[in-house]
């Protein structure tokens, strides 16, 4: 079972890389104060990442941010305890085509919107995800540094096995103090 899933990833990576080529968007620098839409990427298999991911929510909601964010359940069916949470959507494995990309209205709606900013949360080996950040339009896309994955403006190199918490934290940083336009007194 595991090799014909491999095998779907790399003939799926591949069609990507064909995409990818004749793929055009803006690219753009970006901060949160340039910025008002946000869309993050996250792994939701693990019921321990969401609180760091609802309190990011929070944070960028905070600053005036527009907020939407997509998780991937590596399972068959979503549990229960993710339903109707508020400005998040899942995916799961039942949702993938025959290519293990995502095949939903509001993923499509994702890829096409010109975000100012992409957050990957994942190390950028979950191919699901993968395949909407590499198909995104956004301005400006963000994700930890992975020497397979060239599709991120900016790469923030941080330990293998970092938690989501410090990961998190450090993408607050960078994204405040990045390209940020010095106030000049006259």
């Amino acid at each position: 079972m595991e090799i014909i899933k491999s095998t779907k990833i790399k003939i799926g990576s591949l069609y990507l890389r064909g995409k990818v080529k004749r793929f055009q968007r803006r690219r753009e620098m970006k901060n949160y104060s340039s910025s008002s839409t946000i869309g993050i990427l996250f792994d939701a298999t693990s019921k321990d990442d969401f609180k760091p991911v609802k309190d990011f929510l929070s944070y960028l909601t905070k600053l005036g941010l527009k907020v939407y964010i997509i998780g991937y359940v590596d399972k068959n069916k979503i549990d229960d305890f993710y339903m109707s949470r508020k400005g998040f959507n899942f995916i799961s494995k039942k949702d993938l085509n025959w290519l293990c990309m995502p095949n939903l209205a509001f993923v499509d709606d994702f890829i096409k919107m010109e975000l100012d900013i992409l957050l990957d949360l994942t190390d950028g080996n979950i191919f699901p995800l993968n395949s909407i950040s590499t198909r995104s339009k956004a301005l400006c896309k963000v994700g930890k540094f992975n020497k397979t994955n060239d599709f991120y403006d900016l790469m923030l190199d941080v330990q293998e096995n970092c938690t989501l918490d410090y990961y998190i934290e450090q993408l607050r940083y960078y994204l405040t103090i990045i390209n940020k336009k010095e106030e000049v007194e006259i």
